[in-house]
């Protein structure tokens, strides 16, 4: 092996930052930190909540390097805001060295024994340094027993030691610790920030990525940017000096972003031959069917916001790789069925992790999409009366509906109503003329609560009968 293999560290390791200035999108922790920095009132405990990747160990050295840097503090300052990095403390912290800054992993350190020895060892003075640090990481798989160990050290530290403990599941934290530790809870990142660190890493490494592949990581990424430079690492691994968005496609089995496209214009006009020969190709591709799931997930949820309006800005930020897509289907879809197709692909996501055979369930999602295109919105009984109003506005059916006179209980004459020729693609009225001609006896009156009656005994029972999701 030779010594340019043996000193290779991994990109989220090699550009961690060392100051709290090049902390990416964590200003409200940052800010806070420094000024309690400035004023010397540097707390005993800290507790650093937030998903992976969002920067609770960087922060957590970074504080340790600040109250233990060699170099003078500012006239003013209790201790320097921002680490030198060039004493031997840091240096020392930097490289993993440092006698007196501790990691522990609580994963693998959860035991009440590991905490009774970290006991016996804070009652020792620092060896070199101002503070003994200790950052426990994972600190949510302590057992009970070694949290109760913890408590009284945590409440009543020795002089001169700071525990910093990190989880991402701070639920699991019993309230005893909790409240006696500043907490700060760490933001998933957004697309933008994540993008625009990539690629000022990217351009230190002499390694060229376009837009579409910056934006299509940070989205991977999902707020995590120790994972987002993760897969940078693979696409320089991959590609040499340079690489675009298919070859990233390619790299971790992800669809283009024209098959979404395509796939939406088959649920919009129904062509199921074309959907299930999108779905065929995505599979027998080597596309992962759980990261195209995603994105069409991803891509339903954009549609939504385009309905909602105003949000054209906000997807050219969070996806402009998919924005001109995004854009040929404005005013397809009813906001309400984008809303039932975000359903069901949550739901189909969940189906996904356990079964064998993933191209009959990608099928199944998108007749489910073609299905909540087609009728629309759910029509609970409560709307009934406002909907026929509305098709009988627009001449899709003939005879007396007024709400008011449902409600007045008067008896009003009532034909089966008729569905026109211009009517028949329009499913959501094909549906109602369907309620209407059951809930429509020829001859006898129809009133309110004989209408409310039949739908309630009749038409939803029989609906079930053939089709227990309609």
């Amino acid at each position: 092996m030779t010594q340019k293999e043996q000193q290779y560290i991994a990109l989220y390791r090699r550009w961690r930052p060392q100051t709290f200035g090049e902390v990416v999108g964590q200003e409200h922790v940052t800010r806070t930190l420094q000024n309690a920095l400035r004023m010397g009132r540097v707390a005993h405990a800290y507790l650093f909540c937030g998903l992976r990747g969002t920067g609770k160990t960087t922060m957590a050295k970074l504080l340790a390097k600040s109250i233990n840097c060699l170099e003078p503090a500012p006239e003013g300052y209790a201790f320097p805001v921002e680490p030198c990095n060039k004493c031997l403390s840091c240096q020392d912290i930097n490289r993993g060295r440092s006698m007196d800054v501790l990691e522990i992993d609580a994963a693998s350190n959860r035991g009440i024994d590991e905490i009774r020895d970290l006991r016996e060892k804070v009652r020792f003075a620092p060896a070199q340094s101002r503070y003994k640090v200790y950052i426990i990481d994972e600190v949510h798989m302590l057992t009970n027993e070694a949290f109760n160990a913890l408590l009284k050290t945590l409440e009543e530290p020795p002089g001169k030691v700071i525990f910093i403990l990190a989880t991402t599941e701070a639920s699991r934290l019993p309230a005893t610790v909790i409240s006696r530790c500043q907490r700060f809870d760490f933001h998933l990142l957004e697309a933008k920030e994540i993008s625009d660190r990539l690629q000022e890493v990217a351009g230190r490494m002499g390694f060229s990525i376009d837009k579409d592949g910056l934006s299509l990581l940070a989205n991977m990424a999902e707020g995590s940017l120790r994972d987002a430079l993760g897969l940078l690492e693979q696409c320089a691994s991959y590609a040499d000096g340079a690489i675009g968005a298919e070859q990233i496609q390619s790299i971790f089995g992800i669809a283009a972003p024209v098959n979404l496209y395509q796939l939406m214009e088959a649920v919009h006009k129904e062509d199921l031959a074309q959907g299930f020969t999108i779905i065929k190709d995505i599979v027998y591709s080597g596309k992962e069917p759980g990261q195209f799931l995603k994105d069409l997930s991803s891509y339903v949820r954009l549609l939504l916001l385009q309905e909602g309006g105003g949000a054209q800005e906000l997807i050219e930020q969070e996806a402009p790789f998919l924005a001109s897509f995004i854009r040929k289907h404005k005013g397809v879809f009813l906001k309400e069925s984008l809303l039932e197709m975000l359903e069901i692909t949550s739901d189909v996501d969940r189906q996904l992790r356990s079964v064998t055979r993933p191209q009959f369930l990608l099928e199944l999602c998108f007749l489910r999409l073609v299905r909540a295109h087609r009728f629309g919105p759910y029509l609970a009984s409560g709307e009934l009366f406002k909907k026929l109003e509305e098709l009988e506005a627009k001449g899709f059916i003939k005879g007396e509906h007024t709400k008011g006179e449902h409600n007045k209980g008067g008896n009003t004459a009532a034909t089966p109503p008729a569905l026109p020729a211009s009517a028949s693609s329009d499913l959501t009225s094909a549906l109602q003329w369907e309620v209407e001609k059951k809930a429509a006896p020829a001859g006898p009156n129809l009133t309110g609560e004989r209408l409310k009656d039949t739908w309630e005994e009749k038409i939803l029972p029989d609906l079930k009968r053939k089709h227990i999701t309609v």
